[in-house]
Formats: structure tokens, C-alpha cells, sequence
């Protein structure tokens, strides 16, 4: 008799277990399913080919693909609506997630040139007397001027830029390639750098 109940209990313990089973293994293919279905997966930004650094990013440059949140970094860009027409910070390898610190922030000295227009220029930042700093904003034209000592001889050279920003008492200006050699030899040679806004009726 004995026996009997022995049996029954060991009957009941393995039921229960195979039932615990079989409600794991119902779980766990859910969960597997749930993934398959994407519950646990998001849009994210892929990158198609390799990239450069300071390349406007263009629709072909990059894809939504659809990867499990775990994969996905924090500040992974998810449309292409944030993404086209900005310009890379950095060399991006192909099949790699869009990232906002792949992007060349519009706020830094590099993204105000490129994103004004002015990539074929150079930036130059110059200091601004308190009198120039108070008329002076970004979005300006202004006419930079200054004499070069050259030995025993003087010349003067005239500048046009725009301001790409200002901070505090410094400007950032957009400098023709080819004027920037002048601009620096007016600030070595000690002589004052004068600044004047240009006026917009007269912008070339």
C-alpha cells in the first residue's frame, strides 16, 4: 500500500513539473515570436557605404533597418528627416547605425561654415574692440582692413566676409583662401585690424 502512494506522489510531482515545462516553453515561444513580429525591435538609420568626414548626407547615403533595441545606442537617429542634408563629423564605416555624434553639430565653428555655404572658405576668428562688439552680429557682412608692413613699405588690404558667429568679444568670419595670408599679416605686424559693417545695399 505503501508503494501504492509512493507511486501516486511521484506521479503528481512529475505532472506538475511537465506542466511547469510545458507553461516555460509556451513563454519562451512567445518571447521568440514577440521578436520575430519586431515587438522588441526599432527603426534605426543604417549607413550603405562608407562615408567621409564632412559629407552632406543624402537619401541614398543611408536606410531604415529595423534592429533589436538592445543593438540600437541611445542617440541612434531612427528617421531621414534628421538626418539628410547634414554633414558627417567623422568617417562612418558601411552598416553602421546613424548616431548624432556622427553629425557635425550646426552650432560648432566647422558646421557654421558648411552649413552657410561657405565650405570653400576659411574660418578665421578675430577679436572685436568693445565698440566693434556691440554693432557686430552674426549674419553681418563686415570689411576687414589693415596696413602690411612690408620692409620700409606699407600697403593696405581690404577684406570682405560674412560673420559666421560671435562670442563674447570674438567674431568667426568666412576668409577667402587666397586672403587669409593678408588678414594674418595685418594681426602679426601689430598694426590694428579695423572693422566696419558693410552695408546690405551694397553687398556684391
Amino acid at each position: 500500500m505503501n508503494r501504492f502512494f509512493q507511486f501516486k506522489g511521484q506521479r503528481k510531482r512529475s505532472t506538475l513539473l511537465f506542466a511547469l515545462a510545458a507553461i516555460l516553453a509556451v513563454f519562451v515561444g512567445f518571447q521568440i515570436q514577440r521578436q520575430l513580429q519586431g515587438g522588441d525591435q526599432v527603426n534605426v538609420l543604417v549607413v550603405t557605404h562608407a562615408l567621409t568626414e564632412f559629407t552632406p548626407l543624402a537619401a541614398s547615403d543611408v536606410e531604415i533597418h529595423r534592429l533589436p533595441r538592445s543593438a540600437v545606442p541611445e542617440d541612434a537617429i531612427k528617421s531621414k528627416e534628421e538626418a539628410i542634408g547634414k554633414y558627417t563629423a567623422m568617417g562612418i564605416l558601411p552598416g553602421s547605425p546613424l548616431r548624432k555624434g556622427h553629425l557635425l553639430p550646426v552650432d560648432s565653428w566647422a558646421g557654421m561654415m558648411l552649413y552657410s555655404g561657405q565650405g570653400g572658405k576659411v574660418a578665421m576668428p578675430l577679436p572685436l574692440e568693445s565698440s566693434d562688439s556691440a554693432f557686430v552680429q552674426a549674419g553681418d557682412e563686415v570689411v576687414i582692413s589693415g596696413f602690411i608692413r612690408q620692409g620700409t613699405e606699407q600697403s593696405w588690404v581690404v577684406v570682405e566676409a560674412p560673420v559666421l558667429a560671435k562670442r563674447d568679444d570674438v567674431m568667426l568670419v568666412a576668409i577667402p583662401p587666397e586672403k587669409v595670408r593678408d588678414v594674418d599679416a595685418i594681426r602679426s605686424s601689430g598694426a590694428k585690424v579695423r572693422i566696419a559693417l558693410l552695408p546690405k545695399a551694397v553687398k556684391s
